[in-house]
């Protein structure tokens, strides 16, 4: 009642001021001995879109979230230290002036490391619903679950494909730079791999996840960092797998991740169904180390809401900013599998 009351009052414009704000208001108010305010209930309802967004995902989870200040931050990053210097050794390279650790210094192969620095962008993501003009409060109210779900539906997608196809010709933000997905990140340092021949369509198994996960080299050898997504028609191809199978079976950790479906040596498969159609050089599984990205996020969800005097209608407006970013550029922390060429 509560979301529906705050959603009746942002497409109507009027506030709790709609007959069944009112009530409800009243109601609260008057069972309970702490007075609460319409400012109460809007946090609580954006909280609750919020944390029904994140229960729709599967693939925004597993990646770690960084909160911005503003739309674009500078986050330094460190590469792997160097060796420490030994000194003092009779006929020792470095004798008695060691080279840093965090600058270079001296022309020896145990210099020093520079840091470096990445981007961090996020974009608005934005759900719109329409409601005609003559649309009454009573005729609104019976469907405000249905526009709620369809927002929060919206917004789960949107998050899901641009963190699978964002910035990639196969997603639906093909155009976007600001947040670029995990197939555009393979397919621009060609971290792919072409199975079968010319014509013919293989089928996904555990040792193929394992190959995947082998050609990541350092980025594959912690199974707890690593996690294979797949497209629907692999996991069903992954079922006929006996091998797949067999790690079912042992597999004796609970797991709470939503989407998971099983684990290969330790690492999480994972199924999303924003893999573009089986077909000739398309990807249909991957390989991720999930702690070389990061999620920016500026801030969660919020529910505004106009009246268009010129088209005669009202619009719902739910709008979010985040974004998607690998921490280590060109690193083998994603490879893929794509289906061959046509013959």
């Amino acid at each position: 009642d509560m979301e529906n009351a705050y959603l009746l009052g942002r497409i109507t414009k009027k506030g709790y001021e709609t007959n069944f704000g009112k009530q409800l208001l009243e109601k609260v108010n008057a069972h309970s001995s702490v007075q609460v305010s319409s400012a109460d209930f809007e946090q609580e309802v954006s909280t609750n879109i919020e944390r029904d967004i994140q229960n729709e995902l599967i693939l925004a989870p597993m990646f770690r979230e960084i909160a911005m200040n503003s739309a674009s931050m500078i986050l330094p990053i460190m590469p792997d230290s160097g060796y420490a210097e030994i000194t003092g050794a009779a006929g020792s390279t470095d004798a008695t002036n060691p080279n840093g650790t965090l600058e270079s210094r001296g022309g020896t192969n145990r210099g020093g490391i520079a840091l470096s620095e990445i981007e961090l962008r996020t974009v608005k993501m934005v759900a719109k619903s329409y409601l005609g003009n003559e649309t009454e409060e009573d005729a609104i109210l019976p469907i405000l679950p249905l526009l709620r779900e369809a927002m929060i539906r919206s917004h789960a997608r949107g998050v899901e494909n641009m963190i699978l196809l964002g910035g990639h010709a196969d997603g639906a933000y093909s155009s976007i730079t600001a947040a670029s997905g995990l197939l555009k990140y393979a397919s621009t340092n060609s971290r792919d791999v072409n199975t079968g021949t010319a014509g013919t369509i293989p089928a996904l198994t555990a040792a193929g996840l394992l190959g995947l996960r082998k050609q990541m080299g350092k980025y594959g050898l912690r199974a707890n960092d690593v996690a294979y997504i797949v497209s629907q028609r692999a996991y069903f191809e992954l079922l006929e797998d006996a091998e797949f199978q067999d790690f079912n079976l042992v597999n004796t950790q609970a797991t709470k991740l939503t989407g998971e479906v099983g684990q290969v040596f330790g690492s999480p498969v994972m199924v999303c169904d924003e893999f573009p159609e089986a077909a000739a050089g398309k990807y249909y599984a991957l390989a991720v180390n999930t702690r070389n990205f990061v999620i920016p996020r500026q801030r969660g969800v919020t529910v505004e809401s106009d009246y268009l005097v010129e088209d005669q209608h009202r619009v719902l407006v739910t709008s979010q900013r985040l974004g998607f970013k690998e921490i280590i550029p060109n690193a083998k922390s994603v490879i893929g599998f794509k289906y061959p060429a046509a013959a």
